[in-house]
């Protein structure tokens, strides 16, 4: 069986930097965040991050994946 990260990367809905693609926001599998956090590095200059998320439905179609 193939672990979750490894069937959402071949089915083209991550990109190599653990981003969701256009194609699985479009189908609303996933859903991208964008959030600040200081950077310490930077004396506290503010640095964009973004985080990828499964929607319910993009949960769903991954479990039928799985199994």
């Amino acid at each position: 069986t193939l672990f979750p990260y490894t069937t959402l990367f071949r089915s083209g809905m991550l990109t190599k930097n653990n981003l969701a693609t256009a194609k699985a926001i479009k189908a609303e599998l996933m859903e991208t965040k964008q959030f600040q956090i200081p950077n310490p590095k930077k004396n506290g200059a503010v640095m964009i991050k973004y985080q990828s998320y499964l929607t319910q439905k993009g949960l769903d179609w991954l479990n039928k994946q799985i199994s």
